[in-house]
């Protein structure tokens, strides 16, 4: 079995539905699909400093979240 290991960057665009990067990740098995603890850090990171910037949250919402 392998593993796709998927970057900050990467995760970032399939959170925002970028169409490459989600029409790739649909033809991995999910079981297959990782990402590291360093990405993870990144990301909430990146969470936590929109949510900052915020004056309130349904602005950092999507920011954060993406469209859903």
């Amino acid at each position: 079995m392998s593993l796709f290991i998927l970057d900050t960057d990467h995760l970032t665009r399939l959170r925002q539905a970028h169409p490459a990067v989600v029409t790739r990740a649909d033809r991995v098995p999910r079981d297959e699909l990782a990402t590291t603890v360093i990405t993870f850090e990144e990301q909430v990171s990146g969470w936590y400093t929109a949510f900052g910037k915020a004056r309130d949250a349904q602005k950092a919402g999507p920011r954060v979240c993406g469209s859903v």
